[in-house]
């Protein structure tokens, strides 16, 4: 199924070691679908939290959009609509130490609103340096096929 890209994360897969990926639904409020449709959100540092048997996005900024007149919270936590089997994974997932929850990108699939979910854990600075030199190189590689296939 083809979906729009609306904000992508790209610090989170250099960042953290991608372990497992969810696709959930936002709860939102009109005006919201509105302005994230527009591409006015931030997810640069928001994460998912459990509570209970919910789950809930964390620090996430909808700005306001331009024809609302009234106020209104743009960081207020939105619930995300998983089924209760990935709730329990993930919440497992997350008693294990080092290990975050965290959103990578917002997209628009069949007309709605979806969030890819991923639980990550952090790297250290050393495996951001390997993995840097691997895409270097797997880069120059590609580039001396090319040429060689050329001539």
């Amino acid at each position: 199924m083809k979906s729009k890209n609306i904000k992508d994360n790209k610090k989170v897969s250099f960042d953290f070691e991608i372990l497992d990926s969810y696709e959930a639904g936002i709860a939102l409020r009109g005006h919201e679908v509105k302005s994230i449709r527009q591409g006015n959100v931030n997810i640069r540092g928001s994460y998912a939290s459990v509570r209970g048997s919910e789950i809930f996005l964390c620090d996430m900024t909808v700005a306001r959009f331009n024809k609302t007149g009234k106020e209104v919270d743009e960081k207020r936590d939105r619930k995300l609509l998983l089924k209760k089997r990935e709730i329990l994974k993930i919440q497992k997932s997350l008693d294990t130490k080092g290990v975050t929850c965290m959103i990578k990108r917002i997209y628009l699939k069949r007309g709605l609103i979806k969030a890819e979910i991923v639980v990550a854990r952090g790297r250290k600075k050393h495996d951001k340096r390997r993995l840097l030199r691997e895409r270097s190189l797997d880069r120059e590689a590609a580039q001396a096929m090319k040429k060689r296939i050329r001539t």
